[in-house]
């Protein structure tokens, strides 16, 4: 779990905006968005709503089995008031501009959401020569004389 620098107002409210609709908030967000802040908090809400469902979807198999079954009713309960917290808590991170990464799935949401920074462009002198080409046009012109 980390907390990165704040963000722009607009951003911020993207960010939470990726997380108010589950994975359809996410991906209308991925669609429009294209700042590494609002794509992170996108990806990390597609995750999270999948990996949710699934252990929903666990819990709901529990209620089938006799062991389990007078269990499911209060987990199940349990489950939903935890997803709902988390929900509130990410929403509030976002919005107040913190790139919060969940363990795991916060760091698997940083690579796929791409790169952070935008890479500065690098001037065409500051470049390196591919080794072959050691001459320079200078070069060629004192061979000419």
């Amino acid at each position: 779990m980390s907390f990165q620098e704040k963000e722009s107002s607009e951003k911020r409210v993207w960010g939470a905006g990726a997380y108010f609709l589950g994975a359809v908030g996410a991906v209308v967000v991925l669609l429009v968005r294209r700042e590494p802040f609002c794509r992170f908090h996108a990806v990390q809400s597609i995750i999270t709503t999948v990996v949710l469902f699934l252990v929903g979807l666990l819990l709901k198999g529990l209620a089938y089995l006799p062991i389990f079954g007078f269990l499911y009713g209060f987990l199940f309960r349990l489950f939903q008031v935890g997803v709902f917290a988390l929900w509130i808590f990410l929403m509030f991170q976002a919005w107040r501009g913190r790139q919060y990464r969940l363990p795991y799935i916060g760091s698997w949401a940083e690579d796929s959401a791409g790169p952070q920074e935008n890479p500065k462009p690098v001037p065409l002198d500051a470049r390196e020569r591919p080794a072959d080409a050691t001459a320079t046009p200078r070069d060629d012109a004192d061979v000419t004389k």
